[in-house]
């Protein structure tokens, strides 16, 4: 059993983080935020971060470049970032609801669209699964070289992509109007089915 979650407000970012309600212990998280408002700058610190935020900010603008339909300011746009189950409770269906979680969020903040960078199978699945496009991707051999002197995956994640070239999506899904009474009860049957 999943709480509805917990959202902290930092400035333009929401933290949400999701709990179990009869442990009270905390499963995972996520942030939210409208991809059109400017951001806290964040200081960088090191050069291996600084080359994996590179990255991430190469797979938007490819996805810009190719889908600049998807970018205009008519279209209000949530951002969705930081997703993460916590290992021990992976393959519970948490990240299932989590995604369903994503629509209701955006549509009761009167988003259009919501827009995410992917960098693992398993996001990758859902986000087909949910009915998101892939706008562009960035493969890891294409990385700079700094990237992948100071970025070397894990055999678990190298196994996650059994084979495939490891890579980062660029993902975008349009939603349909809902009233603010049906969003608040979709969030509410997404949770209390865990």
């Amino acid at each position: 059993m999943i709480d509805l979650m917990k959202d902290k407000m930092l400035q333009n970012d929401s933290f949400i983080f999701v709990e179990n309600i009869q442990t009270k212990e905390l499963v995972g998280s996520f942030v939210v935020f409208d991809q059109d408002q400017p951001q806290d700058s964040i200081s960088i610190p090191s050069d291996r971060l600084r080359s994996i935020i590179n990255s991430l900010v190469e797979t938007t603008k490819r996805a810009k470049e190719n889908h600049p339909e998807f970018f205009t300011n008519e279209m209000r746009k949530m951002r969705v970032r930081l997703i993460i189950v916590f290992r021990e409770h992976r393959g519970k269906g948490i990240l299932n609801r989590m995604y369903e979680a994503f629509e209701n969020i955006a549509e009761s903040r009167g988003f259009n669209a919501i827009h995410m960078t992917c960098g693992a199978p398993e996001t990758f699945h859902l986000c087909k699964k949910f009915g998101y496009q892939t706008l562009g991707e960035f493969r890891y051999q294409d990385m700079e070289p700094e990237f992948l002197e100071y970025y070397k995956p894990s055999d678990e994640i190298k196994s996650k992509f059994r084979g495939e070239d490891m890579r980062i999506q660029y993902n975008i899904k349009i939603l349909s109007k809902k009233s603010d009474e049906q969003v608040a009860g979709l969030i509410e049957q997404a949770f209390e089915r865990q």
